[in-house]
């Protein structure tokens, strides 16, 4: 008679290895060469003077600038917003950092490694609110997105190349280096 047989149970375990990759963004910030406050408030305006409140549609009264090795000048809101980041136009790495000590015309003035000076103007001002027939087109184009109008910076930044100065090279024909910087 031919023996019974057993179902035998085989038990095979997989070992699962589960991977993780993480994914890091590094940024990579310059660091600045140089860090300035310059004032924006106007002389001309009485009473006390303006304050800054990110959710308001006022100019700040003063701003932070910073200068990069890379040319880049960048204009800081007190609250720490980023107002504008723009390229100074060195075609050499940029070594100093000036601002204006007035109030009547701001201007940010950069020094590079070659001798070449550049002289940037800056205006701040409120940014306006669209007109409401504005407002409308633009509502009934967009439908995906809505932002608010309150998000973001409540003020326009514009910079203008002002003046543009090369020192003269050396009388053995080596380029003048820059040592300091000022606007008086």
């Amino acid at each position: 008679m031919p023996t019974p047989t057993t179902p035998t149970m085989t038990t095979t375990t997989t070992k699962t290895m589960t991977r993780t990759t993480t994914t890091r963004t590094t940024t990579t910030i310059e660091a600045a060469i140089g860090i300035e406050f310059m004032s924006m408030r106007s002389q001309k305006t009485p009473g006390p003077p303006p304050s800054y409140t990110a959710g308001q549609n006022a100019v700040p009264s003063v701003v932070l600038v910073t200068a990069h090795l890379d040319g880049t000048v960048r204009l800081f809101s007190p609250s720490g917003e980023l107002l504008i980041s723009f390229a100074a136009g060195h075609e050499q790495s940029v070594t100093h950092l000036a601002i204006s000590p007035t109030h009547e015309e701001p201007l940010i003035a950069t020094g590079d490694a070659g001798g070449s000076i550049r002289v940037h103007k800056v205006n701040l001002r409120p940014r306006r609110k669209p007109t409401a027939k504005a407002e409308k087109s633009k509502r009934k184009q967009a439908f995906d997105e809505r932002i608010s109008q309150y998000l973001g910076s409540q003020v326009n930044v514009t910079v203008q190349l002002h003046h543009q100065v090369q020192l003269p090279p050396r009388s053995s024909g080596e380029a003048s280096k820059l040592t300091a910087l000022a606007i008086a």
